[in-house]
């Protein structure tokens, strides 16, 4: 398993006064952070201790390349329990350059108060061999919200 969550570049950004949501864009390149292409379960963004994850959007800067036909999969993992973001992987057409794949998190534990949350990338079927993805990744603080500030 390859962990890349102190290489992926994360893309500055500003959130408007008195919106709640907290949007992180993050930069995966396939082509130059190492161990990320393989097929496995790679870790790729840590959320804060207290923040619910409430959507994520992958959007294809550079189509992705794979010696087969790999696949993509999101989860969301708390203490080393993971949920599936996306009930079925996208194949390799729905990450062509320009294309988007939009998943609302629903149905699964979007918080802890004890622990980070760790948003993980399985990688199916095959390797990747190239292309870069931007993940834009919204939270809001729940755990402020519970506990009133």
């Amino acid at each position: 398993m390859a962990d890349i969550t102190n290489q992926n570049i994360r893309v500055p950004g500003v959130n408007a006064a008195g919106s709640f949501v907290k949007q992180q864009s993050y930069v995966v390149d396939f082509a130059t952070i190492s161990g990320i292409a393989a097929i496995g379960t790679h870790d790729i963004i840590k959320l804060d201790k207290g923040d619910a994850l409430v959507g994520v959007r992958v959007f294809a800067i550079e189509g992705v390349a794979s010696s087969g036909a790999a696949t993509l999969q999101l989860k969301l993992a708390f203490n080393g329990t993971a949920a599936n973001i996306n009930s079925s992987a996208v194949a390799l057409a729905g990450l062509a350059k320009g294309f988007v794949q939009n998943f609302p998190v629903t149905g699964i534990k979007s918080f802890d108060n004890d622990y980070e949350g760790v948003i993980q990338m399985v990688v199916g079927t095959a390797a990747y061999t190239g292309g870069k993805l931007l993940l834009v990744v919204d939270t809001i603080p729940a755990e402020a919200f519970v506990t009133c500030g």
